[in-house]
């Protein structure tokens, strides 16, 4: 069971409270919209998203509507959740900061964990943490959920949308597959970087300019100040080897992409 479906699962069980522990959080609400998309979701049933500087996000409109153009404070989000008469799936964004501040807010989830199962329209709260955060008092009442890395299918349809398929013709299956492979591990944000640095490079040299970028990758260029920054500061500030060698590894396969067939990034 993959990650989407797993959420699916719990939703459609009526988990009331759920923390997902992830810090692709476009990505994790992506597959939330999906879900509010496809035609298990309950007619009517909304989706939004909540955090302290944008205030609401209206996914999707429920019925009964809800008013997401109300501002609510870290004191006021909870009971506006709680008083509200329709369905819907409520999105809190980087929440753990108000549960570390205010104490009152644990045990107000722990009481809507026990309300809203039983009330008469389906309402969970979704919150999406960097790390895991969850307070000892939660532990019980609030369902952990880690979102993975990227997988082989989520990687390729990456590389579809970014390089399109007049730069992908000719590209052998095997190559495309060494892309994906290269790219496993990092985070999709890590994934786009390289490859949006290769379909840079590829314009460049379509445009007949000097195709010699040495810090492509990371690498340092010869006039300081003018770094760019690569999918190696990712592994530099994580100190994960393993994120370096997939990095290398998915440096040369775009490289090879965008250059053509046994070539590779020039340093």
């Amino acid at each position: 069971m993959n990650f989407r479906e797993e959420l699916s699962l719990l939703l459609r069980a009526r988990i009331p409270v759920i923390n997902i522990v992830g810090s692709e959080e476009a990505r994790i609400i992506r597959v939330i919209e999906a879900l509010a998309a496809s035609r298990d979701w309950p007619a009517g049933e909304g989706l939004y998203s909540w955090d302290i500087a944008d205030q609401f996000v209206c996914h999707r409109e429920a019925n009964p509507r809800f008013d997401s153009s109300a501002s609510a404070t870290p004191d006021t989000i909870l009971t506006m959740i709680e008083g509200y008469k329709g369905g819907a799936t409520f999105i809190l964004k980087d929440f753990h900061h108000v549960w570390e501040v205010k104490k009152s807010t644990i045990r107000k989830l722990r009481n809507l964990s026990q309300k809203l199962p039983i009330a008469s329209r389906r309402k969970n709260i979704i919150m999406i943490t960097p790390e895991y955060k969850l307070p000892i008092e939660l532990k019980d009442d609030v369902i952990c959920l880690d979102c993975p890395k990227p997988d082989a299918t989520e990687i390729d349809a990456l590389i579809q949308r970014i390089f399109d398929d007049r730069m992908l013709h000719g590209v052998t299956v095997e190559l495309r597959a060494k892309i994906v492979e290269s790219a496993l591990g990092l985070t999709s944000t890590e994934v786009e970087t390289g490859l949006q640095d290769g379909r840079c490079e590829r314009a460049r040299r379509e445009a007949g300019r000097v195709l010699h970028r040495p810090y492509l990758f990371g690498k340092m260029p010869d006039h300081p100040g003018k770094r760019r920054p690569g999918v190696s500061d990712y592994n530099r500030e994580s100190g994960e080897h393993r994120r370096a060698r997939c990095a290398q590894r998915m440096a040369w396969s775009t490289g090879r992409l965008v250059h053509g067939k046994g070539a590779g990034l020039r340093s």
